[in-house]
């Protein structure tokens, strides 16, 4: 059997669930995937891609399904980082004239929003833990947003339920209990749980530049799944 070419190990300290992941520079087998689905317009093969790359280079370790979104992002610039360089080349066009201006970013140039998010919500006597939502979470929320798919995803990210000294965990089959509280909440309740979503860990960068062709200011805010490419 033909050697493999040994490749470096890094390691990572993920923002918001802290913990520590090492992980391998991309191989050509991840190349291909990412070069696949660069132009796609569809959230969930960006998504796919992204999570079938971060699983593969950090050996398995990180699953879409069980980190949130801000540490799949992380994990995903630094193995790119390591893999084709640090420096993202941007094409940003201007608001005001739709000219492209190169814009250079280094991947360690990009913040964590809403890091420490507090995810118990209290109401009165209840208290609900939520769990970030994942990746999964974002892309579908991307391309539904009626009632029946906020409550599927809010249903998802609901880990407990305490009321006095009693506890309801989350767990297969208690999926109808879960919509039968949601279903009963007083409005003003509700909106905490929504709210919740709307500040939800995420990687962002917000760049300010000035337009070479009409001399404009613009603001551009990075904090998309294909943003990363």
């Amino acid at each position: 059997m033909i050697p493999q070419v040994k490749v470096p190990t890094f390691s990572i300290t993920l923002p918001v669930s802290k913990e520590k992941v090492d992980f391998r520079p991309f191989l050509v087998k991840e190349e291909k995937i990412l070069l696949l689905v660069k132009d796609s317009k569809d959230p969930k093969d960006v998504a796919r891609a992204i999570g079938d790359v971060v699983s593969s280079c950090t050996f398995d370790k990180m699953n879409i399904h069980k980190y949130c979104l801000a540490d799949v992002q992380y994990a995903f610039i630094q193995i790119r980082g390591k893999s084709i360089g640090e420096d993202l080349e941007l094409n940003l066009k201007c608001g005001e004239c739709d000219g492209g201006n190169s814009f250079i970013l280094s991947v360690n140039d990009f913040d964590v929003l809403n890091k420490d998010v507090n995810n118990d919500i209290n109401m009165g006597d209840i208290t609900v833990r939520m769990k970030s939502p994942t990746i999964e979470h974002y892309t579908t929320l991307l391309l539904n947003d009626d009632m029946e798919t906020i409550f599927s995803v809010i249903c998802g990210c609901i880990e407990k339920i305490y009321s006095g000294e009693e506890v309801f965990i989350n767990e297969p089959g208690f999926e109808n209990q879960i919509q039968e509280f949601l279903d009963n909440l007083p409005s003003e309740e509700f909106d905490k749980i929504k709210q919740y979503f709307s500040t939800m860990p995420m990687l962002h960068k917000k760049i300010e530049f000035t337009c070479k062709h009409c001399k404009t200011g613009n603001e551009f805010l990075i904090d998309g799944l294909s943003n990363f490419f």
